[in-house]
């Protein structure tokens, strides 16, 4: 049954491996996109495949509860072989699920698709610039921050947002 198991996923990574030696013949941004299409896709195939897998070793080890139970007859033989398989599909589903939060976290924050932030430089300077880019980062200096009241700091705080706009 494992081998049924785990055809979505051997036959996503043939097709992803096989698709991208043909990336070089494509323009930069077309390659970039069939290369997230295709790790998606692997993706896709790779989590429920190692849950499944991962959930019927443990029922080879003893742990019973309604969600293990259903999928006992995944390692149906081998004992010990599927313990050891499952353990391994659920390291490597929870290390790939953090790997992945953390990627797209990354990507967001280079996406810079939160919001906007204001970030204070410790100096007695006095200025303020709004960082280029899809980020809009606005330095203001704590020289300028002390040296306006609260209405003038906000009048200068919307003149970088619109900038950062």
């Amino acid at each position: 049954m494992i081998n049924f198991v785990a055809l979505p996923l051997v036959v996503t990574l043939g097709v992803a491996l096989a698709g991208s030696r043909r990336l070089d013949r494509l323009s930069p941004a077309a390659a970039a996109r069939c290369s997230a299409l295709l790790l998606a896709a692997v993706a896709i195939s790779a989590v429920p495949t190692l849950w499944l897998i991962g959930l019927s070793g443990l029922a080879h080890i003893g742990f019973h509860n309604p969600v293990i139970d259903w999928s006992r007859h995944l390692l149906p033989e081998y004992r010990p072989f599927g313990a050891l398989v499952g353990i391994a599909s659920l390291a490597a589903a929870l290390v790939g699920t953090i790997r992945a939060a953390r990627v797209l976290a990354h990507h967001q924050q280079l996406r810079c698709t939160g919001a906007r932030s204001v970030e204070f430089i410790d100096t007695d300077e006095i200025y303020a610039y709004t960082l280029p880019g899809p980020a809009g980062t606005i330095a203001i200096s704590g020289g300028l921050r002390n040296a306006l009241e609260d209405d003038e700091f906000d009048v200068v705080l919307a003149h970088e947002q619109a900038h950062a706009r």
